[in-house]
């Protein structure tokens, strides 16, 4: 059987003066990555400015 492609909505669109990014899919990886990131550096920062204070 024929694998048929579907066009895909772009997961994000882009668009700022002439430069226009589009992401088809984001990997799982890279989501939990980039939120582990986050994460760690909002925790370090809210310990921070708790003890500061």
């Amino acid at each position: 059987m024929p694998r048929t492609e579907e066009k895909q909505q772009p997961v994000l669109e882009l668009r700022i003066g002439g430069v226009y990014v589009v992401v088809q899919r984001i990997s799982p990886w890279l989501v939990a990555a980039v939120v582990t990131a986050l994460v760690a550096t909002m925790g370090s920062s809210l310990a921070a400015w708790f003890t500061s204070r």
